[in-house]
């Protein structure tokens, strides 16, 4: 056996206060992550449901544009037109729907800019975006056009 096997643990020091993380820095650094993503809770029985998408269009636009995505950080995914939405912002089917699947434990989904008016929704889980919904039409969180 090793001699040193049972060394006892060091003291921890205590951090200075200069190097602490500062909330402005924690964000920059939460928008400087790779883009990920996963279908692993997407929703296949309520009214923005994948079951309604052809395979056609998942594969030639949807994955090529998730893909191409992820060589983007978050804050380049957000200059392309997506962003969080806040749950009471999302029409009432979308936030019924948002409600069973997460039981009030989701204030936010994301909206994902594919093209045109067509969206992708999920929910931001660190880097991670959990796909749950296609909405080809914009009609999730519909855009409020500006002096109307």
């Amino acid at each position: 056996m090793k001699k040193d096997a049972f060394k006892s643990p060091g003291r921890a020091s205590t951090p200075e206060v200069d190097k602490l993380p500062r909330v402005g820095e924690a964000l920059v650094h939460m928008g400087a992550q790779k883009f990920q993503w996963s279908f692993d809770k997407v929703d296949w029985g309520g009214p923005y449901c994948w079951s309604t998408v052809s395979a056609e269009k998942i594969l030639k636009e949807v994955i090529p544009r998730l893909k191409l995505l992820e060589q983007s950080n978050w804050a380049e995914v957000q200059s392309t037109g997506s962003h969080a939405i806040e749950i009471e912002n999302l029409i009432q089917a979308a936030q019924n729907r948002i409600k069973e699947l997460y039981d009030d434990q989701c204030d936010s989904v994301y909206s994902l800019r594919i093209q045109g008016k067509e969206r992708v929704f999920g929910v931001k889980d660190m880097a991670v975006l959990r796909i749950l919904w296609w909405d080809p039409k914009h009609e999730v969180c519909p855009s409020k056009k500006k002096h109307t």
